[in-house]
């Protein structure tokens, strides 16, 4: 059984780790060897989709852009869930925390599989990043 539920999620996964998640993650495999690094990956699941735009025939979870309402007051997006004011909260919490003081409770990216937070309105933890992209596959390819 796949683990996708429709051809447009199966297309939308290949294109975000081919074009996204493979190139960010060499990126930071890369500076961690000269700065500290730290990589999040926005998880959410039910984001606001954009303003005046017919959304897809799929669910688009977190697409490109998606954690940008959470931050700011964008009228390019529809409003935030009522149920979701606690994770808004929480993320411009950590990213105000972060921008004020220049620290984080965030394990640094170290190493070949470093740490990357997921950022949802569920529990943040550890993603399997390298793993959850096919990070492997996509390197074999070039």
């Amino acid at each position: 059984m796949s683990r996708f539920a429709s051809a447009g999620e199966a297309l939308a996964a290949v294109r975000t780790d081919a074009t996204w998640s493979v190139p960010t993650l060499d990126t930071a495999r890369l500076l961690s060897k000269w700065t500290p690094t730290r990589m999040y990956e926005f998880s959410e699941r039910n984001t606001p989709w954009f303003k005046g735009f017919p959304a897809p025939s799929f669910d688009p979870r977190a697409q490109h852009m998606a954690e940008l309402p959470y931050l700011f007051d964008l009228a390019l997006f529809e409003n935030i869930k009522d149920e979701q004011m606690g994770f808004r909260d929480r993320m411009l919490h950590t990213w105000v925390g972060f921008a004020a003081s220049g620290r984080t409770s965030r394990p640094a990216f170290l190493g070949e599989r470093g740490y990357v937070q997921t950022l949802s309105s569920e529990a943040w933890r550890r993603a399997d990043f390298t793993a959850d992209h096919d990070h492997a596959f996509w390197k074999s390819l070039q």
